[in-house]
């Protein structure tokens, strides 16, 4: 089962995070939970696959948990709490007046584009998959202030859910894709930790990237990754518009 789990202060990006989760699934693969219902899971464990968005720092120790003891995917969307970063050896700052300066876009000139001086890009695959985009502009506008038709929306710097959560420098050998302004990395942007038992997915936004082709590498931890080891769960791909099962 893949279990979808976030404070109520995250109840829009949950349901955003919950519906993106099951249109690649199934309806029959996800549930959304409160956090009482992981104590349960804790005391006698499953294997499932976890999506926690934003966890508090009182998660944390319960997150640790279940990296060490037991057959399970971990997807966290957005912030890090504190402990966990400790664990995971990832230091924490706010995002810089920069970055947040970085992230705007000027209108499209004519006959041309515009954009943001920060990017998304991307250098490593999941489970031998790339991102369908190696390299996001944080906005682009193809036509003056309009939006791009490339396949990704805009990720912000202003504490919304479609924001960078954090400012976040994680181990060069998880990382997975950073944040750059022009060429300077200033951040990381995703990143995948792996324990005998458990691995954890990362990505630094709370709705992960949900408005995006990039969400396929959501898809293939889910399916894929290291499918010898770890517990996995079919993606649906293809169905063609209109189909109605029978029986």
């Amino acid at each position: 089962m893949i279990q979808v789990l976030y404070p109520g202060n995250r109840l829009q990006a949950g349901s955003i995070v919950t519906a993106a989760i099951i249109r690649s699934c199934g309806r029959s693969q996800v549930i959304s939970k409160s956090f009482s219902y992981l104590q349960h899971w804790l005391d006698a464990p499953v294997k499932s696959c976890f999506v926690f968005i934003d966890p508090p720092e009182e998660w944390s120790k319960d997150i640790v948990h279940i990296l060490n003891n037991g057959l399970a995917k971990v997807i966290l969307l957005g912030i890090i709490p504190s402990s966990l970063a400790d664990y995971l050896e990832v230091t924490l700052s706010p995002i810089s007046d920069e970055l947040i300066d970085a992230a705007h876009c000027e209108p499209a000139p004519t006959h041309s584009f515009s954009e943001s001086r920060a990017s998304i890009n991307y250098h490593t695959s999941i489970a031998n998959v790339e991102s369908p985009i190696l390299r996001r502009p944080f906005k682009r506008f193809d036509f003056t202030d309009e939006w791009n038709n490339l396949g990704f929306g805009a990720i912000c710097a202003d504490n919304s859910i479609w924001s960078i959560s954090q400012n976040a420098i994680v181990p060069m050998k998880v990382k997975v894709a950073s944040i750059s302004i022009d060429s300077n990395e200033v951040s990381a942007y995703a990143a995948i930790w792996d324990s005998s038992k458990a691995s954890l997915l990362w990505f630094n936004r709370s709705v992960g990237p949900v408005d995006s082709q990039e969400w396929r590498l959501i898809e293939v931890f889910i399916a894929n990754y290291r499918s010898a080891e770890l517990p996995c769960w079919p993606v649906l791909c293809e169905i063609p518009y209109g189909y109605r099962p029978t029986g």
